[in-house]
């Protein structure tokens, strides 16, 4: 699920599309195709649909028929290197979760996305989660929930956390993750946080780097 340049951007999102689907092919990905997501710009408040972005998914498969976790390293290159080159801002990206968020409130969502009123549409488990940030301000990026935790609490100690992680990157090492294309290594992944995201983007993206990184998921919550 992407956030693409929007309607005020003169050919950004065909510029964004290019360039997500080049890094797909370097990071061992084939492009199935994408769909823009149905949704109804009437059904959220003023400010979220001055600053609604293009809505879209996209669809991948791994080159060598990669599926589960495998598949979801591979997704996470691409995501990330969407985010840092491409400017476009993916909400999920793996391969047994679909995300569906937005600035809206939750009387809002089934209403802005059809698909979730849609009998045809159908999952073991979903979640709903809002969230009214304290420390950032609201934008179509930052809503949650994020990919791996939905989290309220306000972490007293975030500045030092994110410093530790920042001093920490020059030794992050893996076999798990793959080189891409051009035999560049995870550095090309860097940063693993996002400075204007919140206390908690920054805690699911270290959690998701960790158990990516060939950790369980109790491991990576204890550390």
């Amino acid at each position: 699920m992407a956030f693409l340049p929007g309607r005020g951007e003169d050919g950004g999102a065909a510029r964004a599309i290019s360039a997500v689907e080049d890094i797909s092919a370097r990071e061992h990905l084939t492009v199935l195709g994408w769909r823009g997501v149905p949704h109804d710009p009437a059904c959220c408040g003023a400010a979220a649909r001055a600053a609604l972005p293009g809505l879209s998914q996209l669809f991948v498969a791994g080159q060598a028929g990669e599926t589960g976790l495998a598949l979801d390293r591979l997704a996470f290159c691409l995501r990330k290197r969407a985010e840092h080159e491409a400017g476009v801002y993916s909400r999920a990206c793996r391969s047994a979760t679909i995300v569906y968020k937005g600035m809206l409130t939750p009387p809002q969502l089934t209403r802005f996305f059809p698909d979730l009123c849609d009998e045809k549409f159908a999952s073991a488990l979903a979640l709903v989660h809002s969230r009214f940030s304290t420390n950032t301000f609201p934008s179509w990026p930052l809503a949650h929930p994020y990919r791996f935790v939905a989290h309220n609490g306000e972490i007293n100690t975030i500045r030092g956390n994110r410093n530790w992680m920042r001093a920490r990157e020059a030794m992050l090492a893996t076999d798990l993750i793959r080189p891409d294309a051009e035999g560049r290594g995870i550095e090309r992944l860097l940063p693993v946080l996002d400075e204007a995201a919140s206390d908690s983007a920054s805690f699911d993206a270290c959690l998701e780097l960790l158990r990516l990184g060939g950790r369980s998921l109790p491991h990576a919550v204890l550390m």
